[in-house]
């Protein structure tokens, strides 16, 4: 419907940018410096802003209702400056399917496994201890933006499948055989150090960005499922709590990683990202067995 299309273009936006950002920026850093480049963000940043807020007052003069909200706080809204986990998991209206792919959905903020801080931070200790593994910035660079066009890809298909448990469960299938791939290959580049060779680039790194797919195609059917399941009324409300528990998720990840932040402890974090990536697909097997 037009709903799955517009959640499918707005990620495919927001995936192509993010596929262009660390190649342009690698490119810019290497020709002008970080000072030229900070400068070049902050600036798009603040044109960026501008606009945003320049489209929020058109939009509410076009259409004034988008302003206008009830001055008495519902029941649920309450219940969610109390208690989010009661507002996503506890409102008997809604599926105990929808909650079991909300929890899978939440494990997968539970992982180190994707481009970002700590991924980036291990592999350039690799870098530059173990050069013989030959993981230079542009490898880096390429496996952020490489990942993001694996995403962006995942979103001019999921729209054919959306609004279905079994097309969620099938992409978070993809997903977890490839991060079960990837680890594997960590514990041989672990075991092998210098001697991996190009392993940690086509062994671990690839099936992570090709997982992507997978990961962007849950995303997108897992918004599609809570839109069709939840009153239209109460989905401002859940979705802002069940992005509260994300958040609350990826800060536990991130002490998790201050706990293990030793190079040679990443392994640790690894094994946590996979269970967690496990357990999410484990969860929407048990969703699908429920009629």
């Amino acid at each position: 419907g037009k709903l799955a299309q517009a959640n499918a273009r707005l990620s495919q936006i927001d995936l192509v940018v993010a596929t262009s950002c660390p190649l342009l920026v690698s490119t810019l850093l290497s020709k002008y410096g970080y000072f030229f480049v900070l400068t070049l963000l902050v600036g798009q940043h603040a044109i960026g802003g501008l606009i945003i807020v320049t489209n929020v007052r058109r939009a509410l003069q076009l259409q004034p209702q988008l302003g206008t909200y009830s001055s008495q706080p519902t029941s649920s809204s309450s219940s969610f400056l109390v208690n989010p986990i009661a507002t996503t998991f506890g409102d008997p209206s809604i599926p105990t399917k929808t909650k079991l792919v909300t929890a899978a959905f939440l494990l997968l903020f539970c992982t180190v496994l994707s481009p970002g801080s700590m991924m980036n931070a291990w592999l350039n200790t690799i870098r530059q201890s173990q050069p013989d593994l030959e993981v230079s910035e542009t490898n880096i660079a390429l496996f952020g933006s490489s990942s993001n066009l694996f995403g962006a890809l995942a979103t001019f298909v999921t729209p054919l499948a959306l609004g279905t448990y079994r097309a969620g469960t099938l992409f978070q299938y993809f997903q977890t055989a490839c991060i079960i791939a990837a680890v594997v290959s960590f514990y041989t580049v672990s075991q092998q150090g210098s001697n991996a060779g190009s392993l940690l680039t086509w062994g671990f790194l690839l099936p992570l960005a090709i997982s992507r797919v997978g990961l962007w195609g849950f995303d997108l059917a897992e918004r599609q499922i809570l839109q069709a399941n939840i009153p239209s009324e109460q989905q401002t409300v859940f979705f802002n709590s069940e992005r509260g528990l994300t958040q609350a998720v990826s800060v536990a990840m991130t002490y998790l990683c201050y706990i293990f932040s030793d190079p040679s402890s990443f392994y640790v974090l690894v094994t946590v990202s996979g269970a967690a990536v496990l357990s999410s697909s484990i969860i929407l097997s048990i969703a699908n067995i429920i009629k």
